[in-house]
């Protein structure tokens, strides 16, 4: 894969984030919320033998959900470049900090939308409309959404911090 089209720097930069602000060390609480969540959800799906259906309806939905996230990966670079000039804001580099941990989480949103969109896809190929998707594939979309949403929960919470730095 050229280094253009690799999603490699992208997952490098947002798993740099699971670290503690303080230590700098690895937070296993978080690669174990992140990942860990999804796949028990994936297992359950498993076991439960789940199908997904109607998975158009889903897949548009995911599709405009990443579309958007797109949007907030630009809004965020433009504010990044805004913030450090900010005479409101008092600890700049904890900001700026923030602010390049929320790019890379929304940077990683985008890709994990891009790739539930492209499973939502192969579903669709793959689905019988009675039953539904194969029990593989909807296993995947439930892991892939969990761990979207979860990674959605963790820009919240840094849109929140970076807002109350701002607003003190």
């Amino acid at each position: 894969m050229t280094n253009k089209l690799s999603p490699i720097p992208v997952i490098k930069s947002h798993l740099d984030t699971l670290r503690d602000a303080q230590t700098n060390k690895v937070m296993i609480s978080d690669y174990a919320t992140s990942y860990g969540i999804p796949i028990i959800f994936g297992g359950y799906s498993w076991w439960r033998e789940f199908q997904a259906k109607d998975v158009g309806s889903f897949l548009g939905g995911i599709a405009v959900f990443a579309a958007l996230l797109f949007a907030l990966v630009v809004f965020v670079f433009q504010l990044r470049i805004t913030a450090g000039n900010d005479p409101r804001t008092s600890d700049k580099d904890r900001l700026l900090k923030l602010l390049d941990q929320l790019f890379a989480n929304v940077s990683y949103a985008v890709l994990i939308g891009l790739a539930t969109t492209f499973l939502g896809i192969v579903s669709i190929w793959l689905t019988d409309e009675e039953t539904g998707a194969p029990v593989w594939l909807s296993v995947f979309l439930v892991i892939a959404v969990t761990h979207l949403v979860l990674i959605i929960m963790m820009c919240l919470k840094r849109i929140n911090s970076a807002y109350r730095r701002l607003s003190k």
